[in-house]
């Protein structure tokens, strides 16, 4: 079904990514991608390498620092600092960060 314009149309898959400092795990950029209805979804390697991208040209961070690593939407919650244990490659509070 071809969606009525100005409508926003029906996602049926959605993935979110965050890009973050390899040093120490601040996150740079959170990159949401979203599959409408009846869309082939594209490829996670691509969704991948749009952040990368995305964070490179908008924070000027070099390619080589920085990682990406897809989250649920639950572990970023609105209102709480978040960062990437760099060592256990999982989202944790701001202050839980490097706790072992």
């Amino acid at each position: 079904m071809k969606p009525k314009p100005g409508l926003v149309p029906e996602t049926e898959t959605s993935a979110t990514f965050v890009v973050y400092d390899t040093a120490d795990g601040t996150i740079v950029h959170r990159h949401k991608v979203t599959t409408p209805v009846g869309s082939a979804e594209g490829r996670r390697e691509d969704a991948e390498e749009a952040a990368l991208n995305y964070a490179h040209r908008i924070t000027g961070t070099q390619r080589d620092r920085i990682a990406v690593l897809q989250v649920a939407d639950d572990e970023l919650r609105p209102g709480v600092e978040s960062r990437v244990d760099v060592e256990t490659r999982r989202v944790v509070r701001a202050d839980e960060a490097g706790r072992a």
